[in-house]
């Protein structure tokens, strides 16, 4: 995987056949909708995310259109043996930061609920939002920008709570 972004013809997951083309709506690499692949790429990718931690490794973590948050091995593109989450929602943004916290992923979902994850202990905590946003992004020290139609927000994130 490279650290550049994948370029247009080269498969995320490694595993999915690569389109040739952008196609709007699905991100390069996964499969047409309907098509299962095995590797845990099942269906189009709705939000990406990644995050270079320095020394070690970079995290990539996608969003799909199954309800499914998933962690990806950078090195060998593979994806964890198990999401990161499942829900019956779809996850709409997604955003990465090495927070004193350690990394933490905000995941904002179709129903108006936040998730946020320690990718470190594990810890979720939950909250619902005032409106529908479709893009996110979190700072080192806790600062979640959230945007959508009806507006834009920015939140002081309590990074104790998931430790």
């Amino acid at each position: 995987m490279r650290r550049s972004g994948t370029p247009t013809g080269t498969s995320i997951c490694g595993r999915c056949p690569a389109p040739t083309g952008r196609t709007p709506g699905r991100l390069p690499g996964t499969p047409p909708p309907g098509r299962s692949t095995a590797g845990g790429c099942t269906g189009p990718v709705a939000a990406l995310a990644c995050l270079d931690l320095p020394g070690t490794t970079t995290l990539v973590v996608t969003g799909g259109l199954d309800g499914t948050v998933r962690l990806w091995d950078s090195v060998t593109a593979a994806p964890m043996p198990q999401p990161v989450e499942a829900r019956p929602a779809l996850p709409l943004a997604l955003a990465l930061a090495d927070t004193q916290a350690g990394p933490v992923l905000a995941v904002v979902w179709s129903d108006q609920r936040l998730h946020l994850w320690s990718l470190a202990t594990g810890r979720m905590t939950a909250t619902p939002l005032p409106y529908r946003y479709q893009a996110a992004a979190l700072t080192h020290d806790g600062l979640l920008l959230l945007a959508g139609a009806d507006g834009s927000t920015a939140w002081g994130l309590a990074l104790d709570r998931l430790r």
